[in-house]
């Protein structure tokens, strides 16, 4: 059995990596009935017929070339190893975000500047803290979707400014 056979067995998972990559692209651009071929290879700024050999599968696809053509696509991948060996443990994803959600204990207390007091917020990411920022509590721990380049704004309410009116 070809499983069995070592030589044989690195060449079948080559072969299936390589059909993986190609099912893989030809779904993502099945998905983009928008987009013809000569609309990818003008944003990939290549010839339609180099398009044409890569969607059919008759390239050695390059992992570089994957990224691009998904990319182009409006798709971003991510690699998942799976153990087929005893002696290989499982490693996971490469995915640079490891996980969509993010968990993290917040922290609540008083910020003093005078005589002006107001809540003061620490996120730290879950494990980081094992006791509370001086002069905080442990209010809660959360799970948050990940959000890539957030920025959030805090504008401090003045004495008056309710939503009570």
């Amino acid at each position: 059995m070809v499983e069995q056979d070592p030589v044989l067995s690195i060449e079948l998972a080559a072969a299936d990596s390589q059909l993986k990559a190609h099912v893989l692209l030809a779904k993502a651009f099945a998905a983009r009935a928008d987009l013809s071929q000569r609309d990818l290879a003008e944003k990939l700024r290549v010839s339609e017929g180099r398009v044409s050999q890569i969607l059919g599968g008759d390239d050695d696809l390059r992992v570089s070339t994957l990224g691009r053509y998904l990319r182009a696509l409006g798709y971003d991948w991510d690699a998942e190893l799976v153990s087929k060996e005893q002696e290989a443990p499982e490693v996971g994803t490469a995915s640079r975000n490891q996980s969509e959600f993010i968990n993290s204990d917040v922290y609540i207390g008083v910020a003093v500047r005078g005589e002006e007091r107001v809540p003061s917020f620490t996120f730290v990411p879950e494990g980081f803290a094992p006791n509370a920022p001086e002069g905080q509590f442990h209010a809660a721990s959360i799970t948050a979707k990940r959000i890539p380049h957030a920025r959030l704004k805090w504008t401090p309410l003045t004495q008056g400014d309710t939503d009570d009116d």
